[in-house]
């Protein structure tokens, strides 16, 4: 959690890292009971899927009558999936199953984790 960017925008679920960071210490330890849950059972929710993608100029300056070519997606996600994914990134970079220009977990890589079975927060 402290290794994550402040200031990003929020997900349609409200939240933000500040959220999780000033927290009460508790939510922090259910967080990690529920991600454990997560890589035990194999399963997490479908929301940590949903991304808000949003348009932004590729020039960095709106202008009125622009075309679609001229905007790039940006998607914003829940900041709880954000942190599972930290989690595991950080757990199980032994495993370098991981997509080295997009830091996300290959299929092959989670599978191995979770035939693990051995997640720790």
């Amino acid at each position: 959690i402290s290794a994550m960017k402040r200031g990003k925008a929020q997900h349609i679920d409200g939240l933000t890292i500040e959220h999780i960071e000033f927290s009460h210490p508790a939510l922090k330890l259910l967080l990690a009971k529920f991600f454990n849950y997560c890589i035990h059972s194999g399963a997490v929710p479908t929301r940590f899927g949903l991304g808000l993608t949003v348009p932004i100029p590729k020039n960095g300056t709106y202008r009125n009558n622009m075309k679609y070519e001229e905007f790039r997606g940006i998607s914003i996600n829940s900041v709880l999936s954000k942190i599972f994914e930290n989690v595991i990134l950080e757990s199980y970079s032994e495993y370098r199953g991981l997509s080295a220009r997009t830091h996300h977990l290959a299929p092959r890589a989670l599978a191995r984790i979770v035939e693990k079975n051995d997640f720790k927060v």
